[in-house]
């Protein structure tokens, strides 16, 4: 027990003010646009509007599990209640900086309260290069908060052996696993701690039977499918994930983690620290070994995002070890204050790690960009996109046909979300025209903006831009076809972009009928895409990060428009009438998971001057 209370809590808030300044530094007050929230806020959406709730909850990355359900009440909730997505970021700012001071709370305990406020440090610098974004709205986010809370639940039962907090940990581990599946690994180490601490192998037994009927319970039909799944898909498993093969700082950090916690807790004498230090190793270890064999099997990407709940536990189990292994922060600390002068000391060191975490650099990765280090849309970009393409007499169905841009496939979802439905505020819009949405950084604007182009709202990350120009392609009516990736099986049906009607579930997305939704199967997909009458025009195939990367195939006929290879064609000026023809390799080369959204990706069609400044402009999507 530490002996002064006023040194503690000014350690912990110290860790929770650093990290709070810090999360709101790096993840700003916007949030980006990113899939996973517009498909989320899609389901809340339809909730809410039309009463028709998941019960399953949401797909994943491993093959037959689904995840999410309480994820989705909570954004329910929150909505109900009125907040909107900015709100949400920062709440999940305040949970972030809540997740620093329980990992500090946790490390205290072992190894004083300087050891806490480095925790806090420690789980800022531990996610430099983490794929964690803490300018998104997101399941994962959650499960920073949780895992610390968890740590804390679990320190809790270790250390005091209560029943009552036994009961505690098991229902915060449910809760946060129906947050995220990924969770359910808690049970582990809580039923171990149960054994351990509660000294009867009864305990450990009727824990995990009451961790179960909790999530079970909390969603029935989720769990079914999941086991369902699972069982259906585990054969399928090994060689379907993609990912890099490296070694993050993450995990370094938690081979690292672990391996102290285990030597601290074997060396360590005190009845209050090694019980929390050999529970937080066995913690550690689950999580680790976990992710390393889904690496290994190929069940799930190679990405420390599945790491995430163990972040705020490697930087405390660091903290704690160091502390148990050097024998000098909690003696030492707690005798200074007792003579009254280590209790300013500590209250010193313990400020400046909270200066340190406050201004600590902002990881690329956890910044306000994207995985190719360019400007992500925010949802104020797109509030303010709508709003322009409202007054320019835009209804939904124009702005699922005619949107586009190298972030459309959540753009525009998250426009009829944040606009629709509605009716345009000016004169109906012309039947050709069409626009372009994207982010820039600052230095790749023109000095004069030419005709069409007009700037949304400005950031420090870039300018949101908006092009408008007629187009000659009919997206309204084309051609869908899948084939095998050798030319077999080729299937084909009528198609066009529209907007699904209302009372429709997901309605918020555009309707793409034959052009699958998903990147689960090798296709190539081709469409045949009507040319109007009009001025001259260009086509272009650019190579964007994170887009779908198609080819020509066709263009013509002559005198109506040429194809000049694979990535450019030219459509003539003229009256006539012809046909476009572009294809994309789903899962081939330059269009590898997860760049497949089953919306047409982005090309370049428009005037040769603006298709030499879109050019320009968007070099820095190039990879």
């Amino acid at each position: 027990m530490l002996r002064d209370r006023t040194t503690f809590g000014i350690c912990l808030a110290a860790a929770f003010g650093g990290a709070l300044v810090f999360e709101v530094r790096a993840g700003g007050l916007d949030p980006s646009l990113w899939t996973d929230t517009v498909n989320d806020h899609a389901i809340v959406a339809d909730c809410l509007d039309l009463d028709v709730c998941p019960t399953l909850g949401m797909g994943t990355s491993v093959a037959g599990v689904r995840i999410g359900v309480s994820w989705v009440q909570v954004l329910a909730l929150a909505r109900a209640a009125g907040l909107d997505l900015p709100a949400c970021l920062l709440a999940m700012h305040a949970l972030a900086a809540l997740a620093a001071a329980l990992g500090a709370a946790v490390a205290a305990r072992v190894a004083g309260p300087v050891a806490g406020a480095a925790t806090a440090l420690a789980s800022v610098l531990l996610t430099a290069g983490a794929d964690y974004h803490r300018d998104v709205v997101y399941n994962s986010r959650m499960t920073f908060f949780l895992g610390a809370l968890f740590l804390a639940a679990l320190a809790a039962v270790a250390s005091s052996r209560r029943g009552r907090d036994l009961v505690a940990a098991t229902v915060v581990a449910a809760i946060a696993t129906e947050v995220h599946a990924l969770c359910g690994l808690f049970l582990v180490p809580l039923a171990w701690v149960a054994v351990r601490s509660r000294r009867r192998w009864t305990d450990g037994l009727l824990t995990i039977i009451g961790f179960a009927t909790l999530v079970f319970a909390l969603a029935p039909s989720s769990w079914i499918e999941n086991v369902r799944g699972v069982l259906s898909s585990a054969g399928t498993w090994p060689g379907s994930a993609g990912g890099s093969a490296g070694i993050g700082t993450a995990e370094v950090a938690g081979l690292v983690a672990t391996a102290a916690a285990i030597a601290a807790a074997a060396r360590e004498r005190d009845g209050t620290a090694r019980p929390i230090l050999a529970a937080t190793a066995v913690l550690l270890a689950t999580g680790l070994a976990a992710y390393w064999g889904a690496r290994l099997a190929g069940a799930a990407s190679a990405s420390d995002k599945y790491l995430v709940p163990w972040f705020v536990p490697f930087a405390a189990a660091l903290a704690m070890a160091a502390g148990s292994l050097l024998r000098i922060p909690r003696a030492d600390a707690q005798a200074a204050c007792r003579r009254g002068s280590g209790g300013p000391i500590a209250v010193a060191v313990c400020l400046a790690l909270g200066a340190a975490t406050a201004a600590a650099p902002v990881p690329i990765r956890s910044g306000r960009v994207t995985t190719f280090d360019t400007p992500a849309l925010t949802f104020g970009d797109v509030a303010a996109a709508a709003e322009s393409l409202r007054r320019r007499g835009w209804d939904d169905d124009k702005i699922a046909r005619d949107l586009k841009g190298p972030e459309a496939a959540s753009a525009v979802p998250a426009i009829l979300l944040l606009a629709g439905p509605g009716a345009p505020e000016g004169p109906p819009a012309g039947d050709r025209e069409a626009a372009v949405l994207f982010k820039v950084r600052p230095e790749r604007l023109p000095g004069v903006l030419p005709g069409g182009f007009e700037v949304l709202s400005r950031d420090e990350d870039g300018a949101a831009v908006l092009v408008r120009e007629d187009s000659r392609l009919d997206w309204g009516r084309f051609r869908a076809c899948t084939s095998a990736p050798d030319g077999g099986g080729e299937e084909c049906e009528d198609s066009g972009i529209s907007r699904r009607p209302e009372g429709a579930f997901l309605r918020a997305f555009p309707k793409v009928p034959g052009v699958p939704a998903d990147d689960r199967e090798e296709r190539v997909v081709t469409l045949r895409i009507p040319i109007l009458p009009g001025a001259a025009r260009e086509v272009r195939m650019p190579t964007l990060g994170g887009v779908c990367r198609g080819r020509i195939v066709a263009a013509g006929p002559p005198g109506v428009a040429t194809a000049d290879g694979e990535r450019r064609a030219r459509i003539d000026d003229g009256g006539g009438t012809g046909e476009l023809v572009v294809a994309w390799h789903v899962r081939g080369q330059g269009c590898e998971v997860p760049s497949w959204s089953g919306f047409p990706p982005f090309f370049i069609e428009a005037t040769p001057e603006t298709a030499d400044v879109l050019d320009r402009m968007l070099m820095q999507w190039w990879r």
